[in-house]
């Protein structure tokens, strides 16, 4: 079914110019509000005096531009610094007034701006549940709330420590959980990547009583109190690296909350009814019956007395039988020992003391891939598990500590261990120990092993592709195999009107990635669609003749950290943006037989033609996008006023491929103008532009001898 979201004057939101400038924000300010109030937001970033709206993912939150005129002034910013937190990235501001309705569900959400060349990248926005008091700036002590729970909101500026008083009656149970790094995930100017926020409380006597700097593995900390005597409580929060930078917006939640520490077990079988215990702080109960229709995993939380709602913790339901040891000698805790661990079954086990090794023996019966997985930190337990696999001599076979699951995408630290590896039948024995040395009722894991099942995860990057009428719009398909997947993938787009066309829309086997372009009719109204992209694998999986295997793919955000790294964020949504026809087009002219060739060391012409509307005559810069990085093609320029030109595609001698490589390649020209924005004293001017695709056609690069 067609989806589609009409906004009012979308026309003008979506129609290109020459001074069109690329919006990006920065961060949120404050980054979140509670649900059945009001808030003003300051958004900074780049390039936003243009902003025409603002998007908030999901429903219940409305939001409107408050006028230029009545902007705040920027908080200890003077013209004359030029420093960490004044930067290019921050340096324009622009203010909304959101509203947030009083059944607005909970959690978080993605922010956007809508500018005249589509939306800006995206932030998180909380909608919360306690009430907000904000920071003052100005003052010393930076807010004061005279009862709890409550939520306080700031910035961590240059040099700056913030510190908030309320009043705590003896024998609370305090939890302080701060919300930071979550908000801006990944920058990309500064080391390590992140706000590094950490706390201090101090008592009514001014004594520091209790520190907090990760939980766990998270960088953002939660700290826990018993409330020793009524009094007057300070929480400081600053950066860890003693940094400040509008960026590093925070929420700090502090009252008596519900947390979960621990839930127990981490799995069970679908369709079971099962319980499972809970351990924190503050909850109604300390366990549930939780009966799941369908294999993943479940959300697990739990209210506080007065309907507070806790953390979020995650609950495996599994389809595979639940493993039970057998009665007699065996306890798994060395290799004569050893459990027999079945094909499919899955073991849930907890590490009861430090540098304790848990041991099962498992029986391969064919040479097909096997595959080993545990799932532990994935699902909110602390445990850091080492799994080592031996043949029957003890000869290591693999070793394997962490495994980089792309789909956790917040993850810096990966610690659950997982392996697919081709055995010869025969008896193998594998060995679990906590690598960090850690023991308790909270590190459990749970393990599998069985043949494995060939699969694969799919993201679109960008999450937000805009189409000018008539023009085209290209977008990336990303897919991670998985269990030894080896397939080739269609790609569907569910939710396009008629007219619209595709191109490229198949990953080929033993690829991983695709250019899909969108291709809009000439008539096309203005619009905002939210189609549904999926990719379905049928023949030459792996899985055998007829199985079949269809994902839906996640749209993403590409984030850099550190100056170097880049991570693929999740977005709730993938939006085709339909605007108004831009002043040129892009067409490919192919005079070619068949499929293109491409060649080792050589340069192959494509022919390429300028569609100009009447009275453009720019100059227009083309350029290639590939779906192969190794495809490349210097770029061309077109004079002013012509239409015709030739770009030559090239590939490097040194790419080997033992198979032909299908590359889906996409011409696309630029054009640029400088901005009279210059933000900030001392900035370089912004350089703006207009950005026309030519549809997605193939090429081919032959096997290597």
């Amino acid at each position: 079914m067609e989806r589609k979201i009409f906004i009012a004057a979308l026309a003008l939101a979506c129609c290109l110019s020459a001074n069109a400038q690329k919006g990006n924000i920065g961060y949120v300010y404050p980054a979140g509000a509670q649900r059945g109030t009001t808030v003003e937001v300051t958004v900074g970033g780049q390039n936003l005096s243009k902003a025409k709206g603002i998007i908030v993912s999901g429903e219940g939150v409305s939001g409107e531009m408050i006028p230029s005129e009545a902007k705040a002034k920027k908080r200890g910013r003077k013209n004359k610094d030029i420093g960490e937190e004044d930067n290019l990235q921050l340096a324009d501001q622009v203010r909304f007034r959101l509203s947030v309705s009083k059944d607005a569900e909970l959690g978080f959400r993605d922010l956007r701006l809508l500018m005249p060349d589509g939306t800006t990248n995206r932030l998180y926005f909380e909608i919360g549940e306690l009430p907000d008091v904000f920071e003052d700036g100005a003052a010393e002590l930076s807010a004061v709330s005279g009862s709890l729970p409550v939520t306080f909101n700031g910035q961590v500026l240059r040099s700056d420590k913030d510190r908030f008083r309320f009043r705590a009656p003896k024998g609370a149970d305090l939890v302080l959980q701060v919300k930071g790094r979550v908000f801006v995930p990944y920058m990309a100017d500064a080391v390590p990547g992140w706000f590094q926020p950490i706390i201090r409380l101090y008592g009514p006597d001014g004594a520091e009583v209790a520190f907090s700097d990760d939980y766990r593995w998270n960088v953002d900390p939660v700290l826990f109190f018993k409330v020793p005597a009524t009094g007057d409580y300070e929480v400081e929060i600053n950066d860890a690296l003693y940094r400040g930078r509008e960026d590093f917006v925070y929420r700090i939640d502090v009252g008596e909350l519900p947390f979960i520490t621990s839930v127990s077990p981490l799995g069970g079988a679908v369709g079971a009814k099962n319980k499972i215990s809970l351990k924190g702080y503050n909850l109604k109960s300390s366990s549930l019956v939780l009966k799941t229709r369908s294999e993943g995993r479940v959300p697990v939380s739990m209210e506080s007395k007065d309907g507070l709602h806790s953390n979020t913790m995650w609950f495996y339901s599994d389809p595979s039988a639940q493993f039970k040891p057998g009665k007699g000698t065996s306890d798994g805790n060395s290799r004569e020992g050893a459990w027999a661990l079945p094909s499919g079954e899955t073991c849930e086990r907890v590490f009861s003391a430090p540098l304790e090794q848990h041991w099962y023996s498992v029986e391969v019966t064919d040479s097909k891939p096997m595959h080993f997985s545990v799932l532990a930190r994935r699902l909110g337990a602390p445990t850091d598990v080492r799994l080592t696999l031996y043949d029957w001599n003890l000869g290591i076979v693999k070793d394997v500590d962490d495994f980089e699951d792309s789909d956790e995408y917040l993850a810096t630290h990966f610690a659950d261990p997982e392996l697919t590896v081709r055995l010869n039948p025969g008896r193998y024995y594998l060995r679990l120990v906590e690598s960090q040395a850690h023991a308790g009722d909270e590190y459990a894991y749970r393990l599998r092993w069985a043949a494995a099942e060939p699969d694969f995860s799919l993201r679109i990057e960008p999450a937000t592709i805009s189409i000018p009428a008539g023009g085209t719009a290209v977008f990336s398909v990303i897919m991670t195999p998985k269990q030894s997947f080896h397939g080739e993938v269609d790609i569907a787009v569910d939710g396009l009107p008629a007219g619209f066309k595709l191109s490229g829309n198949k990953i080929d086997k033993n690829r991983r990635k695709t250019l899909v372009s969108v291709t809009a009719p000439t008539g096309a109204e203005p619009v905002t669609l939210l189609p549904r992209v999926t990719g379905t694998s049928t023949a030459g999986n792996g899985r055998g003749a007829g199985a079949s295997v269809t994902r839906e793919a996640v749209p993403v955000e590409s984030m850099m950290q550190a100056f170097y790294y880049t991570h693929l964020m999740p977005m709730s949504e993938f939006r085709v943006e339909v605007g108004a026809k831009q002043p040129f087009r892009v067409q490919v002219v192919p005079d070619w037989n068949g499929v293109l060739r491409l060649r080792r060391g050589g340069k192959v012409p494509v022919k390429v033609r300028l569609d100009r509307d009447p009275g453009f005559n720019s100059q227009v810069t083309l350029m290639v996008k590939s779906s192969e990085h190794y495809v490349k093609a210097e770029a061309v320029v077109v004079p002013e006023g012509e239409t015709d030109a030739v770009l030559e595609l090239s590939v490097p001698d040194k790419v080997k491929n033992k198979q032909a490589v299908f590359p889906r390649l996409s011409v696309y020209g630029v054009v640029k103008g400088s901005s009279a924005k210059i933000a900030g004293k001392g900035r370089n001017a912004y350089v703006a532009s207009i950005t026309a695709y030519a549809p997605v056609f193939t090429a081919v690069v032959s096997p290597t001898k």
